[in-house]
């Protein structure tokens, strides 16, 4: 009797040793979408064109605004518009102005060869880096892309996404970054819900990877455009503001709301050979 006990206790504590652990939680990044094929040999060509502003410059007013200290209190500050356009004297051009073309398949576009974008919260400079380039209110991404989000900042801050996304984003504490994948095309507009109501940045959600911006004499170049008809578009985002929100217990801007931005579009035909396209002519 006592070797049949002795016995089973050994049973069961082989039986407790061999019990499988729980089952961890594991949190994956998302992978992005695959790549679409891209075949050399598809007779492809080169865009280009440049976008200019008619008439005098829109005046625009920096933005002046009360922002709480860290250790308590309120400071006044003075920010640039974060829409103002940026029109060169002598040529006109618009820098920094969305081209794209619509009606792209993307199974034959040539593979995405935009940086990943980063989001930083900072509110003394545009939220959006793509890549190693200098902060800025611009980005694109791949869809299914993963992007990270990050404060740059020792204050609390709420990042807000309406449009092709749709979140809100708490981040107390500097330099611990969160990210979000990106399913929808679209754009994406980005603002902060914690009062920094000049902070606004914009991302264009893509299968394909024919976006640019114009430089600084307006000028813009898509390369490796296959052979077809096509639609160029450009954008530019307002610097009208539409709506205005206050804080009910101080009166203070909590929230703006541009109005839509300028976009022109102009049919393409895209042969073997370069294409020039007529310029855009963006006005107030």
């Amino acid at each position: 009797m006592h070797r049949r006990c002795t016995a089973g206790l050994l049973a069961l504590v082989v039986v407790g040793c061999d019990s499988p652990p729980p089952t961890a939680t594991i949190t994956q990044v998302p992978e992005p979408l695959a790549a679409p094929h891209f075949t050399l040999h598809t007779p492809r060509s080169t865009l280009s064109g440049r976008v200019i502003w008619d008439g005098p410059p829109p005046s625009v007013s920096p933005v002046n605004a009360l922002r709480p200290k860290p250790g308590g209190g309120i400071a006044a500050v003075t920010r640039p518009h974060p829409n103002l356009p940026r029109i060169d004297p002598e040529t006109h051009g618009i820098a920094g102005a969305v081209v794209t073309l619509r009606g792209i398949d993307a199974s034959n576009a040539k593979p995405w060869d935009h940086p990943p974008v980063t989001i930083e919260l900072h509110d003394e400079r545009p939220l959006v880096r793509q890549g190693d380039a200098p902060p800025d209110n611009v980005g694109f991404v791949r869809r299914g892309d993963v992007v990270t989000m990050v404060s740059r900042q020792n204050q609390f801050h709420l990042l807000r996404a309406r449009g092709a996304a749709f979140w809100s984003l708490t981040f107390p504490d500097a330099d611990r970054p969160r990210t979000r994948r990106l399913d929808t095309e679209g754009r994406v507009d980005l603002t902060s819900a914690a009062g920094y109501y000049w902070m606004h940045g914009y991302l264009f959600v893509s299968d394909h990877p024919y976006w640019t911006r114009t430089a600084a004499d307006g000028r813009w170049e898509l390369r490796d455009v296959p052979v077809g008809e096509y639609q160029v578009v450009v954008w530019l985002p307002s610097w009208r503001v539409a709506k205005v929100e206050r804080d009910p217990e101080s009166g203070a801007v909590a929230r703006w709301t541009m109005s839509a931005g300028l976009e022109q579009g102009s049919k393409v035909v895209v042969g073997q050979a370069g294409v020039s396209v007529p310029d855009f002519i963006l006005k107030d």
